[in-house]
């Protein structure tokens, strides 16, 4: 479908439903008018339980949302459950809002077009717990491992949340809540799914419950285990002509286990304790797809696009050589809440969290001896390399709270811990006689390790000048340390070619590098909020707020510095760069009501971003040098409305659009080609309509109907310029899913009495588009698929 059909499409869908209650009441009667304004009408009930619901808030306290002055999207329960989705990943693609960025190692959650920057610029937390990574080249925040079934409620905070929330928010706040409401349940969910062909298929258990001990306690537990086919996991032929399996090259299996605790000591203070773990089995082909064939020569790549029907028909090819990676994630938290007297209430959240992901086997061959010194062999990158962070902290809150004036004072703790490690075994074929310079291996090792330990304060106010009109201000000052080193070993053997007497040299080379620095980081925001009635709310707010640095990109490894100018040897001796916090203004207005059975919001933003951090990646990428040379700007429209029609709910709709424009300013010598360019891998529409149709509903039985529906427009990619010695390879762009694309979810669900059996087709239209690109390859996402769920709650 193309873009503009389509946007056509989903806008007038998403207004002919605005205004869908409208009409049905145009001509009501006075009866059923006066009907409406009585405050104990359901009518009146309907139209404000989504302002009524309990939400952890901007001020990290919980409140009801119509009390919160900006614009948040809450996902709930019914909106993740009885739709087949066996990650979250997939629920998520149909919200509003929110879209995804790939950085060549998953998909990470994207809000306000931050693009590659998505790892360290949007924070996700679980039961207000950090996931967000200290590492942030190579990660990608394990909300996936998380149990679908597991999760009762989302909060997205969409842009800013710097004074309470801290470093990396300059695109927002994803809050995964995992705590049940505290009754008793059980809960049993199997599933299954699968493509049109062998390998594409998938299934999962989950299995959970929940007991009141007694007055004081409730306790939850929750198991699940699942596999799940990827798009390349069916049967294909290498170019040897072997045939490769399928369910071999692209796949995941995925165990999860959490536990909760709730005492309650009495009714003004309680103990909330939650850990979750999960372990993760990845299988993925270690090429991507080309979408263009290479008809320039080794040095000089010309690159031909490939027509569309081939592209199409490589749709779920495998590849020859599987990487095979194993992680672990666990994240727990104990979080005491109390409240000493009428006006003051204290929070306490002690945490910690874990991940770590090892390559098991990343070893492949390739090729046969060419008369070059580095042709052929085998490369092994398993067993040694992968990644590993963990933090803990304590944040304490406390909230002074009377008629006209709500004061929240901060202290947040954090150390974070993170260790990398690269290694590479390089063995070659065996070299005829005569050949020049002939290698017999090298091995490179490369360990890299990073603490950082920041400590916070901020103080956030709200006062109420008049029952209409409230003004929120706050401010934040966080100091950290960094702690990093990095250590280099290189090996390599060489047999030189000596007449009569062939030598083998070996030579080896090692460098270590230690470093200590701080930074400081500030951020403030105020926030003036207008109630013109008991559900409708004008605000404007403005936000300074900063990103940290990683550790890691404190540390340059720059061949052309002062310190490696005439370095012989392959490793390049590692120095500090400087680099400060990134820096960013947000300034936005927005507004929100609810209408009989409508709920509406419409928000517009403005963000400007200084001394954004970039990086030369100068050689192989083994040499590199980060800067604060970067500006950017972002702005956008974002509009959500729901409807809940007739009196029992039998219609319920959801619509949302984002429209993005972004802007990059300033960049370094190597992105210098997106200057003028919007952000990488950000789309500049996202649309959504989902359809809920209660067709029968009884005591014991109901059948419902859904449809949901999104479009995502075209982005671009990017290519970074690159220097090897004196060759300089400029940088490039190219467009991403050109004319977007468009996802659409077809199902029904059946219940009779405590058991519900839900089937359906996952992207109806069968919309071929890239998750991953970097011109010329790319990594295809799921086409069409089918699932069936059994569910029995009790």
């Amino acid at each position: 479908m193309k873009f503009k059909k389509c946007f056509q499409y989903i806008c007038s869908l998403f207004a002919i439903s605005i205004m869908l209650d409208e009409i049905i009441y145009a001509n009501e009667t006075p009866a059923t008018l006066l009907a409406t304004s009585n405050p104990g009408s359901e009518i009146t009930k309907i139209s404000t339980q989504r302002l009524n619901v309990i939400i952890t808030s901007t001020t990290g306290f919980d409140l009801p949302l119509k009390e919160e002055a900006k614009n948040i999207l809450l996902i709930n329960k019914e909106q993740l459950s009885n739709k087949g989705y066996q990650s979250l990943e997939q629920a998520l693609q149909y919200q509003p809002l929110l879209t995804f960025s790939n950085n060549g190692f998953g998909n990470n959650i994207d809000l306000r077009g931050q693009g590659m920057d998505a790892n360290r610029s949007v924070k996700i937390l679980v039961n207000r717990v950090p996931i967000s990574l200290l590492d942030t080249s190579h990660g990608v925040p394990t909300y996936n491992n998380i149990d679908i079934e597991d999760i009762e409620s989302i909060e997205v905070i969409p842009g800013g949340g710097a004074v309470v929330y801290g470093n990396g928010t300059r695109g927002g706040v994803v809050n995964i809540v995992t705590k049940a409401p505290s009754k008793d349940f059980v809960r049993i969910v199997l599933k299954a799914n699968s493509g049109k062909k062998v390998g594409l298929q998938g299934t999962s258990l989950s299995v959970a419950g929940g007991k009141r001990v007694n007055d004081n306690l409730f306790l939850r537990a929750d198991i699940s285990g699942g596999y799940q086919g990827g798009v390349r996991n069916t049967q294909g032929v290498d170019t040897a002509g072997g045939i490769i399996k399928a369910f071999k090259n692209d796949n995941n299996t995925n165990v999860y286990g959490a536990f909760q605790a709730l005492y309650e000591i009495n009714a003004n203070h309680k103990l909330d304790f939650n850990i979750n773990y999960s372990h993760l089995w990845t299988s993925y082909p270690r090429a991507y797809l080309t979408m263009a064939n290479d008809v320039g020569t080794t040095n000089n790549p010309i690159y031909e696009d490939k027509p569309q029907s081939e592209i199409l028909s490589q749709w779920n090819t495998p590849d020859k050589d599987t990487i095979k990676t194993q992680s672990d994630s666990t994240q727990a938290s104990l979080n005491y809440t109390g409240k000493f007297s009428e006006s003051l209430s204290f929070d306490a959240l002690a945490f910690y969290q874990f991940s770590k992901l090892r390559y098991t086997d990343y070893e492949f061959g390739s090729g046969t001896f060419d008369g070059t010194a580095w042709s052929g062999g085998t490369m092994d990158m398993g067993n040694n390399s992968g990644f590993q962070n963990q933090g803990g902290g304590l944040n304490l809150k406390f909230k002074h709270e009377i008629e006209k004036n709500t004061l929240i004072i901060g202290l947040d703790n954090i150390v974070e811990n993170s260790k990398r490690q690269n290694y590479i075994y390089h063995t070659f074929l065996p070299k005829p006689s005569g050949s020049q310079n002939p290698m017999n291996y090298y091995i490179s090792d490369t360990n890299n390790i990073a603490t950082k330990l920041s400590n916070s304060l901020y103080i956030f106010d709200n006062i109420k000048f008049t029952k209409a009109f409230e003004l929120s201000a706050g401010a934040r000052v966080e100091y950290s340390n960094y702690w990093t080193s990095n250590n280099q070993t290189y090996q390599q053997s060489m047999t030189i070619p000596i007449p009569h007497n062939p030598t083998i040299r070996v030579t080896n080379e090692a460098y270590n590098f230690n470093l200590h620095t701080s930074r400081l980081g500030y951020a403030a925001e105020i926030t003036p909020n207008f109630k013109y009635s008991d559900s409708g709310n004008v605000y404007a707010k403005a936000e300074l707020g900063f990103i940290s640095p990683s550790a890691f990109q404190m540390i340059n490894a720059d061949p052309n510095s002062t310190l490696n100018v005439g370095n012989s040897g392959t490793l390049n001796q590692n120095e500090s760069n400087g680099i400060k916090p990134e820096r960013y203004l947000t300034g936005e207005i927005g507004w929100r009501d609810a209408f009989r059975w409508s709920y509406l919001s419409a928000t517009i933003f403005y963000t400007h971003t200084f001394d954004e951090i970039f990086v030369n990646s100068i050689e192989h990428g083994t040499s590199y040098a980060y800067s604060n040379l970067g500006q950017t700007q972002r702005a956008g429209i974002e509009i959500m409305a729901s409807q809940s029609i007739g009196s029992s709910d039998w219609l319920r709709l959801s619509e949302g659009i984002s429209y993005l424009y972004t802007n990059v300013l300033k960049t370094n010598i190597a992105n210098a080609h997106l200057r003028g360019n919007s952000v990488p891998y950000v789309p500049f529409l996202k649309a959504t309509l989902n359809i809920e149709i209660s067709a029968y509903k009884s005591e014991t039985r109901n059948l419902t109907i859904f449809w949901n529906n999104a479009y995502v427009s075209q982005s671009r990619d990017t290519t970074a310029g690159s220097q090897n010695g004196e060759t300089i390879t400029d940088g490039s762009t190219h467009i991403m899913n050109k004319g977007g694309y468009f996802l659409s979810d077809l199902g029904l669900m059946y219940g009779i009495r405590d058991f519900t059996i839900n089937l359906g087709i996952r992207n109806l239209f069968n919309s071929h588009y890239a998750t991953y690109q970097k011109y010329p390859y790319y990594q295809p996402a799921m086409g069409r698929s089918y699932f069936l769920e059994f569910r029995y709650n009790l």
